[in-house]
């Protein structure tokens, strides 16, 4: 995908924290001022909410510069799968003192993570969530570790919209290497396990307070 997303921006502040994020997931892209011209081979443009204005493009997502930039680039990210939304959304987690975060669609990461706080993670699933288009989400959370996962659900219990579904996973095996397919034998072991966590089917969790 080289050069389907342009970051197009002034902003310095702005400019260094997308292209880090770029980077460190190995997405190619170009550099522009809000006055280039745009390349044709550019699908999604990146920019700031002043300098919107200025650019004549069909697909321009905004960033704000004191957030993370995570969640626009998932979003640069879909509009380039050619999917508006996903069919179903997983956020598979393996918690413990350091938990391990995958999200997937349609079996397919999206985005992982490993945090070292419960409360944060919670933040994270919640921020995730709301940045994806998907027909159902849900979120299935390893049952290795209880203490971390009862405290992680009463958390997410209370901030997530009552229609995502909460799930308890059997964590037998998920930390297993043999098995771990090809495409992710690169992917560290929390969240290696964190993958296979969501690909399991876990039992339902009943949402005592949900979104209201």
């Amino acid at each position: 995908m080289f050069g389907d997303i342009a970051v197009v921006t002034t902003s310095g502040k702005a400019y260094y924290r997308l292209v880090e994020g770029l980077r460190k997931r190995g997405i190619s892209f170009v550099s522009l001022r809000p006055e280039d011209a745009i390349p044709l081979s550019v699908k999604v443009v990146i920019t700031t909410g002043e300098e919107e204005k200025k650019i004549h493009f069909p697909k321009v997502l905004v960033y704000d510069e004191d957030e993370d930039p995570t969640d626009v680039i998932e979003k640069a990210l879909q509009m380039l799968s050619g999917k508006s939304t996903y069919n179903q959304v997983v956020v598979g987690v393996d918690p413990g003192k350091t938990l391990g975060i995958a999200v997937m669609g349609d079996g397919n990461v999206l985005r992982s993570m490993n945090v070292f706080d419960t409360e944060e993670a919670a933040q994270k699933i919640l921020r995730a969530l709301n940045a994806i288009n998907a027909d159902t989400k849900k979120v299935r959370i390893g049952d290795g570790a209880r203490e971390y996962q009862l405290k992680l659900v009463k958390l997410l219990d209370r901030s997530l919209p009552s229609d995502i579904t909460l799930e308890s996973v059997n964590e037998e095996g998920t930390t297993r290497t043999n098995e771990t397919p090809l495409k992710y034998s690169h992917v560290p072991r929390d969240i290696m396990s964190a993958v296979r966590i969501s690909m399991r089917r876990g039992s339902k969790i009943r949402r005592e307070k949900g979104y209201e």
